[in-house]
C-alpha cells in the first residue's frame, strides 16, 4: 500500500492541496479524478518526488521504481524515434521489440523519423509507449489520452490496459468516459475524486 496521509501543498497563498489523503492499493489502478485546477498535477509531482509537501507523511514509496508520462510529451524534437527510445529504454530491449510495441499502439513509423515530423497524436503514444519500456513498480500517467482522437484513444487506452496488468498504476485525469472505459475492462480498479 501506498500511502498519503493529510498532504498538503501550497504556492505562497494558493492552497492547492488540503489534508489529501488516498491509499494506492498496489497491483492495481488508481484513477484521480478531477477538474482543471483541483491539485490533480501537484499530486503527480508530489508522487514522483519533484514536489515537496509542506504538511503529512507519504509511506510505500521508498525504493519503487517509477515510470512516468507527463503532461507534456517531453520528447527530443530534432531527434529520431529510435533515439528517443534510446535515452531511457531498458538496454535489453532491441528495435524490433520496440517496432512490435509501436504497431501495438498504433504507431507504424521508422525509427528513424523525426519526433519533429510527427503529428502530436503520434508524439502522445511515443511518450506513453516509451514510459512502458521501462522497467517499473509504479506508473504514473498525468492525462495520458489527452489530444488522441476516439478511434485512437480506444487503441491506446487497450495497449494501457494490457500493459499494467499486476502492476500500479496512477492514472490523472478530469475525463469521466477514460474511467468507465477502464472500469469496463478491468476489475483492479479504484477511482479518487478531487473537489
Amino acid at each position: 500500500m501506498i500511502i498519503f496521509k493529510d498532504i498538503s501543498k501550497s504556492y505562497g497563498n494558493r492552497t492547492v492541496l488540503k489534508n489529501f489523503n488516498i491509499e494506492i492499493r498496489e497491483g492495481q489502478t488508481t484513477f484521480v479524478l478531477g477538474k482543471s485546477g483541483s491539485g490533480k498535477t501537484t499530486f503527480s509531482k508530489i508522487v514522483l518526488g519533484l514536489e515537496k509537501i509542506d504538511t503529512g507523511e507519504i509511506s510505500g514509496l521508498d525504493g519503487k521504481k517509477i515510470s512516468v508520462v507527463f503532461q507534456e510529451d517531453r520528447l527530443m524534437e530534432n531527434m529520431t524515434i529510435g533515439s528517443n527510445f534510446k535515452m531511457t529504454v531498458d538496454s535489453h530491449i532491441n528495435s524490433k521489440q520496440i517496432i512490435e510495441k509501436m504497431e501495438k499502439i498504433g504507431l507504424f513509423q521508422s525509427l528513424e523519423t523525426k519526433i519533429s515530423e510527427l503529428s502530436g497524436g503520434m508524439k502522445r503514444r511515443i511518450s506513453i509507449l516509451r514510459a512502458f519500456l521501462i522497467e517499473f513498480d509504479l506508473i504514473v500517467m498525468d492525462e495520458p489520452f489527452r489530444g488522441l482522437d476516439d478511434e485512437t484513444k480506444e487503441i491506446v487506452m487497450n495497449f494501457v490496459i494490457q500493459n499494467i496488468k499486476r502492476k500500479t498504476a496512477i492514472i490523472i485525469t478530469h475525463n469521466k468516459d477514460e474511467v468507465e472505459y477502464f472500469a469496463e475492462k478491468t476489475k483492479e480498479l479504484q477511482i479518487c475524486n478531487m473537489v
